[in-house]
């Protein structure tokens, strides 16, 4: 008689396990309690019982990111890493891979890859050199590099060349009896500069570049065809907190130098061309206590 009650008491406890098992894995399999939450920037977009969901879901959309109900923490995002600035003018799609950002900045002249995570620029086909024939110049005669810029010369005469990082004549295809005969000709060159009292004129324009070079924003024009033929300004503004600290002739010296300094930009002919503030900034009501490289250490 104990024996059988024992049995019928294994029986029911069985019973009761199988049914409460049965009952948990029913509701884990028709459970649709919203676990994770799409937002595009600050606007919630949809919830979603699984993380699977909500991420196809989020993919849609630009600037859009997928939180944990629970916890608030951030599970995806999409927010992007590149950005392409052409001739100081950031371009309204920004891009989530570099090869995507660098593919758009190769069909643009003078233009930027800058990485919006940090204080730095991946890529840039700034020129670094540019051809002249006499004082005259064309819109293709930029090169990265000396050697195809002289690769270029080789098809003109009385060329030269100058290096736009520094701003100086380096190279030309004249001999210095050439030289000598354009200096005995009229002088049509004349250098002029706010710190220099009164003008000078010169016959060769090597000579007037030379004396151009020793004073900032200095200007040759050509007498002769009343066309300005070089400026000594240096356009690039690095600026620190606003403030101007340094200008140089070339993107690629101002960006150099700005690394060193916080809160630094650089702007050209009135646009920002370069910065490394960082992108975000975390406010407590309407006071800012902390700035970020990334949104999701802003988040965090």
């Amino acid at each position: 008689m104990k024996k059988a009650r024992k049995l019928l008491s294994l029986f029911l406890v069985l019973g009761l396990m199988s049914s409460v098992l049965a009952s948990t894995a029913y509701a884990a399999e028709s459970d649709q309690t919203t676990q994770y939450r799409v937002f595009q920037n600050d606007k919630l977009l949809k919830e979603f019982a699984s993380r699977a969901q909500a991420v196809a879901y989020a993919q849609y959309f630009a600037n859009s990111y997928v939180e944990d109900v629970v916890t608030r923490t951030w599970v995806w995002s999409s927010f992007p890493t590149y950005q392409v600035i052409v001739d100081g003018q950031p371009l309204a799609h920004r891009f989530y891979t570099y090869d995507g950002a660098l593919t758009e900045a190769k069909k643009h002249k003078r233009s930027i890859v800058k990485d919006l995570t940090k204080a730095g620029i991946m890529w840039d086909n700034y020129p670094e050199y540019r051809l002249y024939q006499g004082d005259k110049t064309l819109p293709e005669w930029e090169f990265a590099t000396l050697e195809e810029a002289k690769k270029a010369a080789a098809y003109y005469r009385n060329v030269h060349v100058i290096k736009l990082l520094t701003n100086q004549w380096v190279w030309d295809d004249m001999t210095e009896a050439q030289k000598n005969t354009y200096r005995q000709q009229k002088p049509v060159y004349e250098v002029t500069a706010p710190t220099l009292e009164t003008s000078r004129t010169f016959a060769f324009l090597q000579d007037a570049i030379r004396e151009a070079y020793k004073y900032d924003d200095s200007v040759i024009m050509n007498t002769s065809s009343g066309k300005q033929v070089y400026s000594n300004s240096k356009e690039y503004v690095v600026k620190q907190s606003g403030r101007e600290i340094q200008r140089f002739y070339h993107p690629e010296m101002a960006i150099r130098y700005a690394r060193n300094f916080v809160r630094a930009s650089i702007e050209w002919n009135g646009k920002e061309l370069w910065y490394n503030d960082p992108t975000y900034i975390v406010l407590q009501s309407d006071r800012a206590v902390g700035s970020f490289h990334t949104v999701q250490d802003a988040v965090k």
